[in-house]
């Protein structure tokens, strides 16, 4: 196998590690989005708010809202592949103030101790996908795929016939 094709093999599996991550996390936070849209009082139970007064589904219906674009974005990553660079830097930034935002209303005792995991998770998929970033797999993934698209294009060129 010549560097080239190895080099070809390296940045398909970064396309397909970083699709299935986009396309997993995008389904969780569309999934979370929606249900915290439609069903606040029942989240807040389930997540351990057992005195939700009328301000809490306003608030979880709207953060419901900010977690389904969240879980849109992750998929319209994927089309151009372009954008994806900039969906990651938002969202990974996003991820993370919420686990900050957490483990604070978690440490002046605002919360209860179930919702710790929801903030190590949050913490996890932005240093995952800060670390994405610093290795620079967009870059290659972009780089690869204008090279492909331009030798695509240019194969299949048809000329008129004169």
């Amino acid at each position: 196998m010549s560097f080239h094709e190895r080099n070809e093999q390296i940045i398909r599996s970064k396309v397909q590690a970083v699709k299935i991550w986009s396309i997993l996390l995008g389904s969780v936070n569309v999934l979370v989005g929606l249900l915290l849209v439609a069903f606040p009082v029942m989240f807040a139970t389930k997540l351990g708010l057992t005195t939700p007064n009328s301000v809490v589904p306003a608030a979880l219906s709207g953060i419901g809202v900010l977690v389904g674009a969240m879980g849109v974005s992750y998929f319209v990553a994927l089309v151009p592949l372009k954008a994806g660079k900039i969906v990651w830097c938002v969202t990974a930034l996003l991820h993370g103030m919420v686990a900050v935002s957490l483990v604070w209303l978690f440490e002046i005792e605002w919360l209860p101790s179930n919702w710790l995991p929801v903030a190590v998770l949050g913490l996890l998929v932005a240093v995952v996908q800060v670390a994405v970033l610093r290795a620079g797999w967009w870059t290659s993934m972009t780089k690869w795929h204008n090279y492909r698209v331009g030798r695509d294009s240019a194969s299949h060129r048809q000329t008129l016939p004169i």
